[in-house]
């Protein structure tokens, strides 16, 4: 969509960033004078310019919901109606049309609602959703609105398109702005100009990005961020959708920083997460900060770990290749259509000495400190996939990570180091740091020292390793991990890699390239066969190991041909099925 079109839209509606939160204004520098925000009071309520523009609903804030508890029941129904075979376009819209439903519910609609506070929030338990509204002919028109909805993208984000929709259909799709949700995140509308709206990451990245970040900064420029650090400092406001928490203490002249970790994963990361920016959600990125940090820091108050005075906000930005399907990647007009920026707000702050001393490896009896559950509510951990639903229904609360630690940096150098072996982190936390940006010099510079007795925290004597999971440059840590692979280690490396949870596809490439032997057959089948039946690796992955397999000697025989079938009956990207439909076609 052009930038001229795109700011004549009408304005969707949210919140005012002064309304919640315990910070009163953003101090982030995005050219938002302090309190500006969301403000229902002024949405804009003009026509649409034209009912040929299509509408897309971005979902991402709401797509936890619906895969936990909308898409599961509108899967049993539907097998219910019509036997075990159900498709992904059905699904999808059977849930567009019950939240339209439930929108349009009497007790739900603008007319009714006085106050914010008079909104229930939707659990997913609403009968409503599944019958007829009371008058016939608007539930005609629902089921009409929904039959036509098309899913452009069905993963990260999660975006719906009604194709040339006219201006009662936009009136309907209004009412979707006042639902709220246990998440705390929102429904977002917009106008865009484009082909036919179909299921591709593609289409969503050429056709929907510019005008989805366009939108939204205009109408809550709270989320309009000019970088300080990384590739897009200096090229104007982008908008960032995600928030790191940095909490970091200065002790015996060393400086730490505070990381978390699940009992079921290898890697330590920083508190944060993606902005909720829903009508009970956050009005800022502090306002994130301190709802990620409630949500996976129970027990531990945002005032009594953090010095209100030690808080300093960063954008941190870095480029992409578009193929990266990502709510993060997001388009700017003055960048080139085969890149896309992500930029990711840091909240950094310093620790109150009580929080520090009680939680430091050495002083906590050389033991992590572990997260405790929130009293008087249910807990469901990340890992119990039946009980996720809860959620959402119940307000059952998410335990992500179960320990912490404090990690050492060297300030000249910016590495890390850990009070015992085999500490792994995320590659955006060490480049960042090794990076030693002024605003993250100036940040640890400014904070205040907690003094101990001498020795009292033990040298922090292990060197940290980064993972892959997550990083832009996963190709140049392979290259460093693993440059010295002979052909029978790359071929070993490779098969365990596509055996054993997700892989990368630049490990597959920098084992093919370390002359990994394709050919040969391994408990499980074959090397392609390994790739495509590997259940934890999304499509986009599995398809271009599979390509890059086939291109080094890989063959489709009958045990790959039917892994490709399974991945043709999956996939919801239409450009990726006639590509797996191509590669079913070179069977030997």
């Amino acid at each position: 969509a052009s930038r001229r079109f795109v700011a004549q839209l009408p304005l969707a509606v949210g919140r005012s960033a002064s309304e919640g939160g315990a910070f009163k204004a953003s101090r982030f520098r995005s050219g938002m004078p302090p309190g500006v925000g969301r403000d229902d009071s002024a949405v804009d309520a003009s026509p649409p310019q034209a009912a040929s523009d299509h509408v897309a609903l971005w979902l991402e804030e709401v797509a936890h919901f619906i895969a936990d508890v909308l898409a599961p029941e509108c899967e049993r129904r539907l097998k219910d109606e019509h036997g075990p075979k159900t498709d992904a376009l059905s699904r999808h819209r059977m849930w567009f049309l019950w939240l339209l439903r439930v929108a349009h519910a009497p007790a739900r609609r603008p007319e009714h609602l006085l106050a914010e506070g008079d909104a229930p929030v939707v659990t997913g338990m609403e009968p409503e959703g599944w019958v007829p509204v009371e008058d016939e002919g608007l539930d005609a028109e629902l089921v009409a609105l929904s039959s036509r909805a098309v899913c452009c993208c069905f993963g990260n984000p999660l975006v719906v398109a009604v194709p040339e929709a006219t201006v009662r259909e936009l009136d309907l799709m209004e009412a979707l702005h006042s639902l709220m949700f246990h998440s705390c995140g929102g429904i977002f509308a917009f106008q865009y100009q484009g082909p036919q709206p179909r299921s591709s990451w593609r289409y969503v990245f050429e056709h929907l990005l510019l005008a989805y970040g366009a939108r939204l900064m205009a109408k809550e420029p709270q989320w309009a961020v000019k970088p300080d650090v990384g590739d897009w400092v200096g090229e104007g406001a982008v908008l960032a959708r995600t928030a790191r928490v940095c909490v970091a203490s200065r002790c015996g002249g060393r400086l730490f920083i505070f990381v978390l970790r699940d009992d079921k994963e290898r890697d330590w990361v920083l508190p944060g997460g993606a902005v909720s920016r829903g009508r009970n959600g956050d009005g800022s990125f502090e306002d994130t900060a301190q709802r990620e940090w409630a949500e996976e820091v129970p027990g531990t108050p945002w005032q009594s770990a953090v010095s209100a005075n030690e808080v300093t906000v960063l954008g941190v930005s870095k480029l992409n290749s578009w193929e990266w399907e990502n709510r993060d990647n997001q388009r700017a007009p003055n960048l080139d259509h085969e890149k896309g920026v992500t930029c990711t707000v840091w909240i950094c702050a310093g620790a109150t000495q009580p929080f520090f001393l009680g939680s430091e490896w050495h002083k906590a009896g050389r033991r992590l400190f572990a997260i405790p559950e929130p009293k008087d509510v249910e807990v469901v951990y990340a890992h119990d996939k039946k009980n996720l639903s809860r959620i959402h229904t119940h307000r059952a609360h998410l335990m992500e990570h179960t320990v912490g630690t404090w990690l050492e940096v060297d300030e000249a150098t910016g590495k890390l180091r850990a009070a015992f072996e085999g500490v792994q982190v995320r590659e955006y936390l060490a480049e960042l740091l090794m990076g030693r940006p002024d605003a993250i010099r100036h940040f640890f510079g400014k904070l205040d020292k907690i003094e101990v007795e001498v020795d009292a925290i033990p040298a922090y004597k292990y060197p940290v390793t980064t993972s892959t999971v997550g990083s832009g440059n996963k190709w140049a840590l392979y290259k460093k991990q693993c440059e010295n692979l002979s052909p029978a280690d790359a071929t070993v490396t490779l098969r365990d890699a596509l055996s054993n949870g997700r892989y990368d596809k630049e490990l597959v490439q920098w084992c093919l390239n370390r002359r990994a032997c394709v050919t040969a057959e391994h408990p499980g089948g074959s090397l392609l066969t390994l790739a495509l039946a590997n259940r934890g690796t999304r499509g986009a992955v599995a398809q271009k190991a599979a390509q890059m397999l086939m291109s080094h000697g890989a063959t489709v025989g009958t045990a790959e041909a039917e892994e490709i079938d399974r991945r043709i009956k999956e996939e919801t990207d239409e450009e990726r099925r006639m590509i797996w439909m191509r590669m079913k076609e070179k069977r030997s």
